[in-house]
């Protein structure tokens, strides 16, 4: 099977993904029962219940997040997990043909810094590592090609600067930015995570930062002013303020957007109005993305059905988007080239055509 898959033709880029978002519930239950933890229900089909929040329900982020908050004491610290979490990641990005994936986490909200029950501590680093090892195994089985985005939390801005850190330390290994996720980053962010991003644009570390979603305008704009931000998670309430948004476009932001967890957590309230409508319309740098496709238990295929049949996206917008994606990368500049070539060749576009040009081929 594995070698079917990895035959695929994989023509897709995604750059917006957390990997505790992605968990197969019966793995985490598996791991759950495993480890002899109190779980919030028995039966699978319940407990599943518990792990995911599907379509068609609606929940504020801060709700949506609760359920991240159900699991993670179920998982965290468990090396040997995380480690398949990370396999089995790359697994189902190569059947949603995914040829790249920037992957975001935080290693200490997997981690076990406070030992409880017998668990021994588990550090933030050795959670890293544990990530590393699934997925180098996952990549090679499965053909697919992954790096990581390491993420401070907005509610524990004291371990900014160690992810700024892990991210130098382990650049050559797989991780290729930061974020800053959790409920959104308040006008002005914590100092702690100001001064973290302002050392990883010392360091040339790239970066991306969840705005716009829960909150206003400004706060894309103070991402990208004061966390030096290079791209947004999310960012559909820029265009509230129009002046703003004009300025994003300009600088050629790119925008992370996430149709289904978008409609979940009433980051936009319907898809008529919809902000990736205008996106789309305006030629802004975007793409298509998952976010948490183990909670909502929708893939990036079902994403973009969604797309093309209730945003009225075509064929030639899915193509931007994956175009958009690569260019956005955070690889350096001659894999973000290779990667560029590659998908040239699976949407059958010569090789010697200009990135700057694309778009002429998609009206």
């Amino acid at each position: 099977m594995s070698s079917a898959i990895r035959d695929l033709p994989k023509h897709r880029c995604e750059l917006h993904v957390h990997l505790d978002g992605s968990l197969r519930p019966q793995t985490i239950y598996d791991v759950a029962r495993r480890r002899g933890l109190k779980l919030p229900a028995e039966e699978f089909e319940e407990f599943k219940d518990h792990v995911t929040c599907c379509y068609g329900t609606n929940k504020s982020l801060l709700e949506f997040l609760n359920v991240f908050y159900t699991f993670h004491p179920l998982i965290r610290g468990d090396t040997a997990a995380i480690e398949q979490f990370a396999y089995e990641f790359c697994e189902d990005e190569a059947k949603q043909k995914v040829a790249y994936c920037e992957l975001r986490y935080s290693p200490h909200y997997l981690a076990e810094l406070k030992p409880r029950d017998g668990l021994p501590y588990v550090s933030a680093e050795t959670v890293v590592r544990c990530v590393n090892n699934g997925l180098r195994r996952g990549c090679h089985e499965f053909g697919v090609k992954i790096r990581t985005i390491l993420c401070c939390m907005t509610d524990h801005p004291e371990w900014s600067m160690e992810i700024v850190a892990l991210a130098d330390k382990f650049r050559n290994e797989g991780v290729v930015g930061i974020d800053v996720a959790g409920e959104e980053i308040l006008d002005p962010p914590a100092k702690e995570i100001i001064d973290a991003f302002t050392r990883a644009k010392e360091l040339g570390i790239s970066r991306t930062v969840h705005a716009g979603e829960s909150g206003g305008a400004q706060n894309v704009l103070t991402a990208v002013e004061v966390l030096h931000a290079e791209r947004i998670g999310h960012g559909y309430h820029v265009l509230e303020d129009q002046s703003i948004y004009k300025k994003m476009k300009s600088l050629d932001i790119h925008f992370e957007v996430c149709p289904v967890t978008s409609l979940i957590t009433r980051s936009q309230h319907s898809l008529e109005d919809h902000a990736i409508r205008q996106f789309d319309v305006d030629r802004v740098n975007y793409s298509l993305n998952t976010d948490d496709p183990g909670i909502t238990q929708k893939s990036l295929n079902e994403e973009h059905l969604l797309a093309v049949n209730q945003l009225d996206l075509d064929s030639c917008s899915l193509t931007r988007c994956a175009f958009n994606a690569a260019t956005s990368s955070f690889l350096p500049k001659d894999e973000k080239q290779e990667l560029i070539d590659y998908l040239k060749t699976m949407h059958g576009i010569p090789t010697e055509t200009s990135v700057t040009s694309l778009s002429n081929l998609f009206p």
